[in-house]
Formats: C-alpha cells, sequence, structure tokens
C-alpha cells in the first residue's frame, strides 16, 4: 500500500489536511483487509499494532525512533497526553508532554481491550479465535 508518493504531504511547515485524512482512510482500510482475512491471529495482531503505532506517530506529532511507545504508561486516554521521548539533546529534557486527540484516546482504549482479549483468550486455551 502506497502511503507515500511523490505529491507533496506539506505546505510549507504545515500537514495539508486531506493528506493527513488520506494516510488515515489508506491505513484504515488495510487493517479492516487484514482483520476480516483468514490470517493468523498472530498477522492480525500485528497489523492492528501497526495501525495503532502509526495513527499515535501521526496523531503525536512523534519523531521517528527505535521503540516510539515502549511503555504503555507513557500514554493516557483519560489524561489526553502522551509522554514522548524523541529527541534527546539534554538528559534533564529527554521527554516532553503531547496532547491526544479524542480518536487517539478512543484507539488507545480499543487497543487496550484488543490486548486484554488477546490474555483471555489464551488463558482460556484458545489464544487462535
Amino acid at each position: 500500500m502506497p502511503f507515500f508518493n511523490d505529491e507533496p504531504w506539506y505546505d510549507g511547515v504545515y500537514l495539508q489536511p486531506d493528506k493527513a485524512r488520506d494516510f488515515v482512510a489508506q491505513l484504515t482500510l488495510r487493517t479492516q483487509t487484514v482483520l476480516a482475512s483468514e490470517d493468523s491471529i498472530v498477522s492480525k495482531h500485528n497489523e492492528y499494532t501497526l495501525y495503532i503505532i502509526s495513527l499515535l506517530l501521526w496523531a503525536t506529532a512523534h519523531r521517528p525512533v527505535r521503540d516510539p511507545f515502549a511503555d504503555e504508561r507513557m500514554l493516557s486516554g483519560q489524561l489526553g497526553l502522551a509522554l514522548i521521548c524523541d529527541k534527546v539533546v539534554d538528559e534533564d529534557r529527554a521527554f516532553r508532554l503531547a496532547p491526544l486527540c479524542l480518536l487517539a484516546q478512543e484507539q488507545i482504549a480499543y487497543y487496550r481491550d484488543h490486548l486484554q482479549s488477546i490474555v483471555n483468550k489464551w488463558h482460556k486455551g484458545n489464544p487462535q479465535e
């Protein structure tokens, strides 16, 4: 799925809103396609995780790093904030707070429900459902 092409995504320093909407729409379609497929639960989980991470990267303007959201405690849907460490110049100022839009807050809640359902299925002995 081509998320990026030769068309500019930015107008000066501002992201073009239609490009952001297209990105989310393409990402959503890809994720829905995999989730509706006969792929394994592992493939479905990995695709959903990619969706969540991609959405959160965009929603928080997170810079590319190796492990962007290493600890789920860095995301608070209740407070509407994410604690981000993506530009360490000074160790005393390694983190910054980023607001989470309503969509990001909802997706974090859905993803946590998804993780809990996997744990529940695993304990019941049927993780492939």
